[in-house]
């Protein structure tokens, strides 16, 4: 449906306010919800102009402007743009010449199949026979999806909005890098990988490292065996889109190939092709150290390997020489001597490239002095994995961080210190009222006001007693309980 509301300024006869509200229901995708806002004006007695905005749920916002010419144009006079005594022209009089213009609005509405593409796939190695889903705003969209020999799936007919998508795999076999072709294929574990997706095509990859950013996030780890888990509690959800950007960065810096998209880059299949110097074959080397690890491990269990170094990173421990040393043995060692030409190069330089990351944090690590610690530029702390922030405004008040920290030797850990300063939140004291006998729901005075920073989320860590209080995304508190003044006068939270 399709409704309009049209309307004369107050005071300019020669102009009108247009309002649509629409709502079409799709047949292969997603509905389509949106509104349209303009304003008319009448240039003469055959031609108007119409400038506004449209959105709806699958694009945002644009701005249009629409020429109407009565055809023929006969002894046109311009309009006399007069500002009126009165608001509104008298609803009793109506001129006859007002109903010269008569809009059609034959429009049929087809509704169009998607044409941007979206691939989704599952990789340590390329998974084969993996059954994926696809969760767009915590709602499944698709499911029972299977992967193709080469670890993807192509998908038609789907039309995604803008938000959070995630792709889950379970299941399925691949050919391991670290034992190369000539043994079995294994079974591949439960994976996921997260974005905010904006529009366009989609390109989204489950694998070891978009497994570890998820759980970076706070979500839980998947717990071998379960494949049915593909929606998340909606306190997670909310965590989860608010940070999984970030963390995909954070954990491509972490395994040393800083700068590489971890889920939207899809890994060369090394054990076919050699790896280039690319984003897609520093993700396929970074993965095979993976599968090195996995191999070196004496429990072999896939998941509880990348569980573990999802805590080790949740701790901010150090991967990095992890890392190295699986690059170094799965090249020495793989009895496969193609899939040794083809990741050799590239292994190579990822080592170099986590030995300049060793470097540049032992040079922040022993930054204890004044000196030293005024010495270090945004260079070294990008060298060590760190995403660059203008030396400006922050360098020195993070310089100033680091010389206080005592513990400050792994990438984690000076990330922590960095952004403690580079995005620090400053709230203040604030003070709001509320009547005891509030109902549950009702707002506690007006939405916190943020002084420094840029927060994506609130939420009460302290001083919620008996959980009296709840806080929205947008720091507004709300009574959650039972209020009683005789038993709690006041709250800090």
């Amino acid at each position: 449906h399709d409704v309009r509301l049209t309307g004369q300024v107050p005071y300019l006869p020669w102009a009108k306010i247009r309002a649509t509200q629409y709502y079409w229901k799709g047949k292969q995708g997603a509905n389509i919800s949106g509104n349209v806002l303009g304003f008319e004006t009448q240039i003469s007695g055959s031609t108007r102009l119409e400038v506004g905005s449209s959105k709806n749920n699958n694009s945002d916002r644009a701005t249009y402007a629409r020429l109407s010419v009565l055809l023929p144009v006969e002894n046109d006079k311009l309009t006399n743009f007069i500002v009126d005594d009165k608001p509104f022209k008298s609803s009793s009089k109506m001129q006859l010449s007002e109903l010269k213009w008569v809009e059609r609005s034959n429009v049929i509405r087809v509704e169009k199949e998607n044409n941007n593409k979206i691939t989704i796939g599952a990789f340590k190695g390329a998974v084969n026979e993996a059954i994926c889903s696809i969760t767009n705003n915590n709602e499944v969209v698709r499911e029972n999806l299977e992967t193709e020999i080469d670890g993807t799936i192509n998908i038609t007919g789907l039309t995604l909005k803008n938000g959070l998508v995630v792709v889950t795999c379970y299941g399925g076999n691949y050919a391991d890098e670290a034992t190369a072709a000539t043994a079995a294929r294994k079974d591949a574990p439960i994976m996921r990988a997260a974005t905010n997706y904006t529009g366009g095509a989609l390109e989204l990859y489950a694998s070891p490292l978009s497994e570890i950013a998820i759980q970076l996030t706070g979500a839980p780890a998947i717990t071998a065996g379960i494949t049915d888990t593909v929606t998340l509690e909606e306190a997670v959800f909310k965590t989860l889109e608010a940070k999984i950007d970030d963390r995909n960065t954070a954990v491509a810096s972490d395994f040393g190939i800083k700068g590489v998209d971890i889920v939207r880059t899809k890994p060369t299949n090394v054990m076919k092709v050699a790896a280039a110097d690319d984003d897609e074959g520093k993700l396929a080397v970074t993965l095979a150290a993976v599968s090195q690890i996995d191999e070196t491990n004496s429990s072999n269990d896939t998941t509880a390997v990348i569980n573990d170094l999802a805590t080790k990173l949740k701790n901010k421990e150090n991967i990095i020489g992890e890392v190295k040393e699986a690059l170094i043995t799965i090249t020495a060692t793989t009895s496969d001597s193609a899939v040794k030409t083809n990741i050799d190069t590239v292994a190579t330089k990822v080592q170099t490239g986590l030995t300049a990351i060793e470097s540049a944090i032992a040079k922040i690590s022993i930054a204890n002095t004044a000196d030293l610690a005024n010495a270090l530029t945004v260079e070294d702390y990008t060298n060590a994995g760190i995403e660059s922030f203008d030396a400006t405004e922050h360098l020195a008040n993070v310089n100033i961080a680091i010389l206080a920290a005592t513990d400050k030797n792994t990438i984690g850990k000076i990330r922590e210190i960095v952004n403690g300063v580079v995005f620090k939140i400053t709230l203040g004291i604030q003070v709001r009222l509320v009547a005891e006998n509030a109902a549950i729901g009702s707002k506690v005075g007006a939405v916190l006001v943020v002084t420094a920073g840029n927060p994506t989320a609130f939420s009460i860590t302290a001083g919620n007693t008996n959980d009296a209080f709840d806080i929205d995304e947008n720091g507004q508190i709300t009574v959650a309980g039972a209020l009683d003044y005789e038993t709690t006068t006041s709250y800090f939270l």
